[in-house]
């Protein structure tokens, strides 16, 4: 398995992409970086599924105007 420099594995499972996908930009970035701290606490070079935010929705409603 060929390693980037950060120390992680450079493609993300599966499953995990497939958890990720429809998210927003800015949620898809914050839940990866939630993700990369819980599995470098835990000394692993993958992020796994269970490493992602339980809520990976955005929460905030859409600014914007109501008709």
């Amino acid at each position: 398995m060929a390693r980037c420099l950060s120390g992680f594995a450079p493609t993300l499972d599966e499953q995990v992409v497939d958890k990720l996908k429809n998210l927003p930009p800015r949620t898809l970035g914050l839940a990866l970086k939630r993700a990369l701290g819980r599995a470098a606490r835990e000394e692993r070079d993958r992020i796994c599924v269970g490493d992602l935010p339980d809520q990976v929705a955005a929460t905030r409603k859409p600014m914007g105007f109501l008709a």
